[in-house]
Formats: C-alpha cells, structure tokens, sequence
C-alpha cells in the first residue's frame, strides 16, 4: 500500500514542479515583454537638440525716379525731354535668390500611450520647436555699393561719378527667433535589436524676414564736377527703408527616429527630418521713401509661397525601464 502513495507523491512533484517552471516562465516572459511594450503604454516626454537648414526663394525690384534737386541751388542742365535721369542708372532692377537659413535650437514633444495594440502600435505626439537662426544677409538686387561717400584721389577727376559709396540695395535676412510646431502620428517598428518610429505630421512655422532698403546718389551742380574739389560740395540724395515682414506657413513633415542607447530612465534617440511648408499670407510688398524734393525709391519683395527644411538632432525620451 505504501507504493503506490510514494509513487503518487513523486508523480505529483514533479507535475507540481513543472507547473512552478511553466508559471515562472510566463512571469519572466510577461516581465521582459512589459519593459518592452511599457513605453508603448506611458505618456513620454522628451527634449531634444536640433540643427537644421532652411530654404526659400525671394524675388527683389528697385525702382528710382529720376533726379529733381532744387533748380536754384542745383540746377541740372538741359536734356532732350525724352532723356531719363534716374537717380541710380539700370533702375528698375529685378533680381532673384534662393535664400538658404541655417539654424539651431531646442524642441519639447510629448508622446502618448498606444492607442491599439496592433501592428506598429500607432500614437500621437506633438511638438513645440524654438530655433536661432542665422542666415546670410541676401541682396536682391545690388547696384553699385551704396553707404559712406568716398572722393577719387586725383582733385581733376572729381565728378559725380567717381565718388564711391553710390548704388542701391534691397537686402533681405531671417530673423534669428523661428518657431515650428506640429502634430502627428507615430508608428513604431523593430529591426534586429532596434526600434525606431515613423512620424508623419502636420507643421506649422512662423518666421520673420527683416527688409532693408538703401539708395545713395551724390548730386553736383549741374551733374557734374562745377569745380567742386571735395566730397561736400554734392548734395547727397540718401533713402531708405527698415521692414520686417512676418510669415505664416502651414504643410506637412516626415521623420525617422532610431533609439541608439539608455542612460538611466532616458532613451537617447538619433533623428532626421523633412518639413515643407504653404505660405497663404505671402504676397507682393512695395514700400516707398522719398525726400523734400520729390526724389524717391521703390522698393519691392516678394517671397515663394513654399519653403521647406531638413533638420538632425538628439532627443532625450523619459522611457524609464
């Protein structure tokens, strides 16, 4: 009688036994699956470090009346009617540019938890970007080398057109505060040992484009020398304009994120992206200057209704294991 129950006992250990090991593997299982799949089931907050360059056509035109002065202290002399006197000579001028804007900065994203659990685990996330930009000055066109002017060396060549410092000039610039904003949809996917998203969304930016004008012209008694040996002796014509002008775009972006490594409860994350944006507000500026006697410039920019930029960074997730 007793072995049977012996028997029955190891029977019962090792089937107690095995359960033990099939119950602990399932935990281990659910354990190692919950460390993954977690950071799919969290809120996740991130910042980042971007650096990025962007890009945008412009188009420029100066426009001068012809030189007027005052007839009695500076009388210009007889010309057929049919002769133009322009202020600065080749006006109207029309040129074009691509501008291209390098820029660095910061962004904020926050994550939010799987919305399914299916393929690619699909979530949203928006984000807050703020960047210094710090782009070349682009002169659209250029004529001469307006600023300071500068008499010849040579007293018997001093006339009106050998006195440097006279042209014009429509220069345009980004200014350095640009900010980008956006929303979309993150899908996440595992190749090898790595995970990395796809993020579609939705962009919007807001730029400022700072203008600045300049026509120089040094006018001499009868448009010429008069017996004038030095600078002062022409009246000089000088206007000017200082615009900044403020875009809005709306448009679309696509980025790619790969988590590289972890440092502690953060996910360093290695990203590259694609933006392009519709200007709607954009539109054809024209601002004028002008002096006492009627002399003046006109000044025209207008900007392509599309933009578009590419940018890297570093993002820090707070994905804690």
């Amino acid at each position: 009688m007793l072995w049977p129950v012996k028997t029955g006992s190891k029977l019962w250990s090792g089937i107690t036994l095995l359960c033990i090991l099939f119950l602990s593997g399932d935990v281990a299982a659910a354990t190692e699956g919950a460390e993954v799949d977690g950071e799919l089931k969290r809120w996740v907050p991130s910042i980042a470090l971007i650096s990025g360059v962007g890009a945008q056509n412009a188009q420029g035109t100066i426009t001068t009346t012809d030189v007027v002065g005052d007839p009695v202290t500076a009388p210009l002399p007889i010309l057929p009617a049919a002769t133009p006197q322009p202020i600065v000579p080749g006006t109207p001028m029309t040129a074009r540019t691509r501008m291209m804007t390098p820029y660095v900065g910061g962004s904020f994203e926050l994550m939010t938890p799987a919305w399914f659990d299916i393929a690619t685990s699909p979530r949203l996330y928006a984000h807050v970007d703020v960047s210094y930009a710090f782009g070349p000055v682009y002169y659209i066109p250029k004529i001469g080398d307006p600023g300071p002017f500068i008499g010849p060396t040579n007293i018997a060549n001093f006339t009106t057109t050998s006195i440097r410092g006279q042209g014009a000039t429509l220069s345009a610039e980004v200014d350095p505060l640009l900010v980008m904003a956006g929303f979309g949809f993150a899908f996440t996917f595992e190749a090898g040992e790595r995970t990395f998203r796809v993020k579609p969304s939705f962009e919007y930016v807001r730029e400022s484009i700072q203008i600045n004008g300049l026509v120089r012209r040094a006018v001499g008694p009868n448009s010429a020398n008069g017996g004038a040996t030095n600078v002062a002796a022409f009246r000089p014509i000088t206007l000017s304009i200082d615009e900044t002008l403020v875009y809005h775009g709306l448009g679309a972006g696509l980025e790619l994120e790969l988590d590289t490594m972890r440092a502690g409860p953060l996910m360093l994350t290695l990203f590259a992206n694609g933006k392009g944006w519709n200007f709607l507000d954009n539109q054809l500026y024209t601002f004028e200057s002008s002096n006492v006697y009627g002399e003046g410039a006109f000044f025209q920019f207008l900007k392509n209704e599309w933009a578009f930029a590419g940018s890297l960074g570093l993002r820090f997730r707070w994905a804690p294991e």
